[in-house]
C-alpha cells in the first residue's frame, strides 16, 4: 500500500466526519433555539412577537360619561352674545390672567358684578378715564377712603341728588380745601 494513495481516502473521511459533526451541531442548535415554537404570551417584546401595548386600551366612553344634557349649559352656548364673547381675543386673554382668576374668587367682587349700577358705572367711559388717573389709584390705596366707602351713611349721602349737586359746585370744593373750614366742621361734629 502506498501511503500516498491512502492519504486522500483518509482526508475524505476526515472531511466527511467533520462535516457531519458540524451539521449535527447546527441541527442541535436550531432545534434547541426554535423548537417547540413559543406561545404568543412568551414572545412579547421580541421581534417575532411584537404586540400592541395593553396600557393604551381603555374602556370605551359612553353617553353617560359625557355631560351634554345640562339645559343651562346648552342655553348658555346657544346664546349669540356668549359665543361672540368666547371668540373675542381680549376675553380669551382675560380668562388666562391669574389676577382676574383671583378676582373672580372674591365674593365681594362677584356681588358687585350683580349690581346693575356697578355695571353701568364700569361701562361708562368716565370711569375708565378715572381708573387711569394716578390720583384715583392712590385714593383707592388709602385705608380711610376705603372705610368711608363702606360707611352706610356716606353711601346714602352719595345717592342724595342735592349732595351730588353740591359736590359739583366749584366754590364748595374750594371751601373743602380750606383748613380753617375743615377744622371748624370737625369741631362742630365732635360737639354734637
Amino acid at each position: 500500500m502506498n501511503p500516498r494513495t491512502n492519504l486522500p481516502v483518509r482526508s475524505k473521511r476526515a472531511l466527511w466526519m467533520i462535516g457531519g459533526i458540524a451539521a449535527a451541531v447546527v441541527a442541535i442548535a436550531v432545534f434547541s433555539l426554535f423548537y417547540p415554537p413559543p406561545g404568543s404570551h412568551e414572545v412579547t417584546g421580541t421581534i417575532r412577537g411584537i404586540q400592541k401595548a395593553e396600557k393604551y386600551r381603555a374602556e370605551q366612553m359612553t353617553a353617560a360619561d359625557i355631560r351634554l344634557h345640562d339645559p343651562q349649559l346648552q342655553s348658555l352656548f346657544q346664546n349669540d352674545k356668549v359665543r361672540n364673547l368666547m371668540s373675542n381675543p381680549n376675553f380669551k386673554a382675560l380668562m388666562h390672567d391669574a389676577q382676574f382668576a383671583e378676582l373672580l374668587k372674591d365674593a365681594q367682587f362677584v356681588e358687585l358684578m350683580k349690581d346693575a349700577r356697578a355695571i353701568e358705572l364700569l361701562n361708562g367711559g368716565q370711569y375708565a378715564a378715572l381708573a387711569k388717573d394716578a390720583s384715583y389709584t392712590e385714593l383707592l390705596k388709602n385705608a380711610q377712603f376705603l372705610d368711608l366707602m363702606k360707611d352706610a351713611q356716606f353711601v346714602g349721602l352719595m345717592k342724595d341728588a342735592q349732595f351730588m349737586d353740591l359736590m359739583k359746585d366749584a366754590q364748595f370744593l374750594d371751601l373743602m380745601k380750606d383748613a380753617q373750614f375743615v377744622g371748624l366742621m370737625r369741631n362742630t361734629m365732635t360737639e354734637e
